[in-house]
């Protein structure tokens, strides 16, 4: 009941306060949403170009990491410097978009807005900055390498988009991040950073004029769009089973089943799926894997869907005397899913979580940006962030167990472990 009464407050906020929404000049798109009460202002700039837009792997990565390292109007320490002075400040690369965004007192807006349209319009990408990336960023993925559970994640990947985008990590491979050039990021800097792909959302305490604000500052953007090839249908490796040897002393196991793109009309009965199996730690697979056979370390269920397709993922950490036994708990907790619906104790456990998710997930006026930006840039349209919550309490029991004889069928196995 409390999770429905804080719920409701939640939706309270978002619904009475109105979102505007624009065109700029140059098709770029602004949304906006009014928060008087607050003394803070969020935006966030979202690029929609992704993994499947990139011309050599890592190289939006690579790109994202070094727009505060200079423009033409100040270098990488003056940048710092900036940043620190107005709030704060972060940007990534996801599987669909780039995101840069910021988090300043009201006053600080115009001078947050100056420093997006820099990075955006006025990167140059100095030389000695460019070759000291290169060594972040292939220490990150040998890190990655060695880490267990990101390599258990990676090859799940590489099993469920074979010779699709989504296959390949953001950071790039060691080959391709020591062959990208200065040239190769001007070059895609300038066709891929383009206004018709632009989404700005902006939250908190903004005046009448932000529009006008935003225009001045981003109406610089050019206005073409790249040529993007097709994506190709993913063809993935279902039944398959990998085996890596790390020098670790557990094992690590995962599972991955394709599951339905962001736009699907049975997403939302596959994230409450999720929800039930391994999203939470009342979940079944922590009750039945962890807490009753003490087979984990670490156990659970993700769930992403990404613009042109998705995947679901069980994961466990156990020790290598549990191995098969462990595997086996995974497949029989998705095959019981399969076979009977969750009761209606279970399942109400499960909504209160992913409500209480969503208004966890809404807290800061950041947060609220972000989940603007990315819903209109994934098709699905700024509006649906409020729909969100009534569409989740539409989904039954029964829509789950569907989703599960849909979807939990036959996956793709990893297990990483000890030599």
């Amino acid at each position: 009941m409390k999770t429905y009464i804080l719920l409701a407050l939640v939706l309270l906020l978002i619904g009475c306060v109105e979102i505007q929404k624009y065109e700029l000049s140059n098709q770029a798109v602004l949304l906006t949403k009014s928060l008087p009460g607050s003394n803070l202002i969020a935006i966030d700039a979202l690029v929609h170009d992704g993994l499947a837009d990139e011309s050599t792997p890592g190289i939006r990565n690579f790109i994202q990491t070094l727009l505060v390292k200079g423009t033409t109007k100040h270098n990488a320490t003056e940048l710092a410097l900036i940043l620190d002075q107005i709030g704060s400040f972060g940007a990534a690369t996801g599987e669909d978009h780039l995101e840069l965004q910021f988090k300043v007192p009201k006053e600080n807006f115009e001078a947050a807005l100056e420093l997006l349209s820099e990075f955006l319009t006025e990167a140059i990408f100095p030389e000695e900055e460019i070759e000291k990336e290169r060594v972040r960023i292939l220490e990150a993925i040998k890190t990655q390498e060695d880490n267990p559970t990101e390599a258990l994640s990676n090859r799940l990947l590489e099993q469920l988009y074979p010779g699709h985008p989504y296959g390949r990590d953001a950071l790039g491979t060691k080959d391709s991040v020591q062959k990208i050039t200065r040239e190769d990021l001007l070059q895609y800097y300038k066709t891929h950073y383009t206004a018709p792909r632009l989404i700005i959302s902006i939250v908190g305490s903004i005046n009448a004029s932000v529009k006008e604000q935003v225009e001045t500052k981003l109406g610089g953007l050019p206005i073409n769009e790249p040529v993007i090839s097709p994506l190709p249908t993913p063809k993935p490796k279902l039944g398959k089973g990998t085996h890596l040897e790390k020098d670790i002393t557990d094992n690590w196991i995962g599972i991955g089943y394709p599951a339905p793109k962001v736009t699907d009309s049975d997403r939302l009965s596959v994230a409450m799926l999720n929800s039930v199996l391994g999203g939470s730690m009342g979940a079944r697979l922590f009750t039945n894997l962890r807490d009753k056979q003490g087979l984990a370390y670490s156990v659970g269920s993700t769930y992403a869907p990404l613009e042109s397709q998705g995947h679901l993922i069980l994961y466990i950490g156990t020790h290598p005397h549990n191995q098969e036994k462990a595997l086996k708990g995974l497949l029989l907790e998705a095959k019981k899913l399969r076979e009977e619906p969750p009761d209606d104790e279970e399942f109400a456990q499960a909504l209160n979580k992913t409500l209480g998710n969503f208004m966890l997930n809404h807290e800061t006026v950041l947060d609220q940006a972000a989940y603007l930006a990315r819903y209109e840039a994934l098709g699905l349209g700024y509006e649906y962030d409020e729909k969100l919550p009534e569409e989740l309490k539409k989904v039954t029991p029964k829509d789950v167990q569907l989703a599960a004889q849909k979807y939990l069928k036959k996956g793709t196995a990893v297990i990483v472990g000890p030599r």
